[in-house]
């Protein structure tokens, strides 16, 4: 839910915290005890530094902490000096600097953790809604949105595999070079790679499943599941 007074509306520009254990106790600030918490002053009004374990120091004065019970879920600083190493990430200027506290992010949801929130701010104030929602269309993705829709409109049968194949020769004619689209191939085959060019979307997915980031990770969940 919504933290009060942290909604849309006042980070308006977007929001970023380090995450992860303090240096000095090898643990996230909300799983530190009452004497550590007392060891490094971490109260309202005090001047403090904190010293994270992937090198990013918080310095500034503390103006309010916001608490579950006694656990501590967000710290509000002013005179904030944010560095990683000697790279400056946030300066006193800028304004107060809100520190959430957590040691991870377990996921990321593809829209407003709390709709009911966020929608009420946005019908509230439709020019900031349409400064920051610009639409964006251009002939690349209208072509790779009707083969979407193409793909979604057929019923999943083998009598429908040689109108699938008009779909993919489409997609080769026009150039589109979509993961997802790809993938919709195979999950509408069920990934039959006994069918020539299925075998070749899923060794060219293979391939990128193979490197080193999110988007890899994410394919390779995805062809798992054809296991």
């Amino acid at each position: 839910k919504e933290i009060k007074n942290h909604g849309s509306n006042y980070h308006l520009h977007g929001y970023s915290s380090p995450v992860g254990d303090l240096e000095e106790f090898n643990k996230p600030i909300h799983k530190l005890s009452d004497d550590e918490i007392k060891k490094i002053s971490l109260y309202k009004n005090k001047s403090i530094t904190l010293k994270f374990q992937n090198n990013i120091s918080v310095h500034g004065k503390i103006k309010n902490i916001l608490k579950d019970y006694s656990r501590i879920l967000l710290i509000t600083f002013t005179e904030c000096t944010v560095k990683h190493d000697d790279d400056i990430l946030f300066q006193p200027e800028w304004g107060n600097y809100d520190l959430i506290c957590g040691d991870k992010i377990t996921s990321v949801f593809g829209g407003p953790s709390d709709s009911e929130k966020f929608y009420m701010h946005i019908n509230s104030d439709d020019e900031k809604y349409n400064q920051y929602n610009i639409k964006r269309s251009n002939d690349k993705n209208r072509n790779l949105n009707k083969l979407f829709e193409k793909i979604d409109n057929l019923n999943k049968s083998k009598n429908n595999i040689s109108k699938l194949y008009k779909i993919y020769q489409e997609m080769i004619k026009k150039s589109i070079d979509d993961w997802l689209l790809k993938y919709q191939f195979l999950e509408f085959t069920n990934c039959n790679r006994d069918i020539d060019w299925i075998n070749d979307i899923y060794i060219d997915l293979k391939k990128i499943s193979n490197r080193n980031n999110d988007l890899s990770r994410a394919i390779k969940r995805g062809l798992n599941l054809f296991s």
